[in-house]
């Protein structure tokens, strides 16, 4: 069930019993979760999560002083453009717009 029906006023407990089910279905050593609504969330969220893993490896190689984003890349990113946005891609096609999931 994606959402269960717990109405406006879920019982007290619901936190506990929820992290019960999950650390007895977790993978030893897993530490975080972050729960989707369905597949295609889950799997979009799984790109981008190793996407920026893989761009703050490549960015502390670069240094080693924290990096710290510029204006400039926070306000291209919002964009889709460089400098702030990477041209790290899963599968890209241009123009073809299959719906937005986050």
């Amino acid at each position: 069930c994606q959402r269960p029906a717990l109405g406006l006023m879920p019982p007290a407990d619901w936190p506990a019993t929820l992290s019960l089910a999950v650390q007895r279905a977790a993978p030893p050593g897993l530490t975080n979760l972050v729960t989707m609504l369905c597949g295609s969330s889950a799997n979009e969220n799984a790109f981008k999560a190793a996407m920026m893993a893989y761009e703050n490896k490549r960015r502390a190689s670069l240094s080693p002083e924290p990096y710290h984003h510029t204006i400039a890349e926070a306000a291209s990113a919002m964009v889709n453009q460089a400098p702030g946005a990477s041209t790290t891609t899963i599968l890209s096609f241009e123009g073809a717009f299959h719906g937005r999931t986050l």
